[in-house]
């Protein structure tokens, strides 16, 4: 399979503020500079609410889900992230692969594995430890047990398979 000259940028950022969300901008606008239309982001329907970059290939959006969605994806595919399972069919359907992808936020790591697989280099942007932040911060005592087993195999698939990994 031949690759393409498009890179893809996966975001599990979240229209809500912070620091996170300044990063992932700061970090699209970069991207958008050295790729042009070749970028293509990949990232939640709210994304479209902040500044996104001018130059961009596309962006593909990914629709919102309602909670009983959630909770099935986590049941059936053991993934927390908000991508799931929208991002997992999108990848399906795409014929060529990009020259590179880059995961911003580990707990989207899963599909590194998937990525590489196909021969695509991936880099994977880590701005927490994230089962500390989502077990610290995030996740209620109630969910925390079923959460943070899922979060960590998403990072450690982050790490053992992405071309470079990049720590904040």
């Amino acid at each position: 399979m031949t690759a393409s000259r498009e890179v893809w940028f996966f975001t599990a950022a979240t229209a809500t503020g912070g620091g996170g969300v300044r990063h992932t901008v700061a970090l699209m606008q970069a991207m958008s500079q050295l790729y042009g239309d070749r970028l293509v982001i990949v990232g939640r329907d709210e994304l479209k609410n902040i500044p996104l970059p001018r130059r961009v290939g596309r962006y593909v959006a990914v629709p919102l889900r309602s909670r009983a969605q959630k909770l099935w994806w986590f049941v059936r595919g053991g993934a927390y992230d908000l991508l799931t399972p929208f991002v997992d069919r999108w990848l399906a359907e795409q014929a060529q692969m990009p020259s590179l992808v880059v995961l911003d936020r580990s707990w989207i790591g899963r599909f590194a594995a998937r990525l590489v697989r196909r021969g695509v280099p991936v880099v994977t942007m880590h701005h927490n430890v994230e089962v500390d932040y989502v077990g610290s911060t995030l996740a209620t005592p109630v969910l925390r047990p079923f959460l943070l087993p899922v979060i960590r195999s998403n990072e450690r698939d982050a790490l053992r398979h992405s071309s470079l990994n990049l720590c904040m």
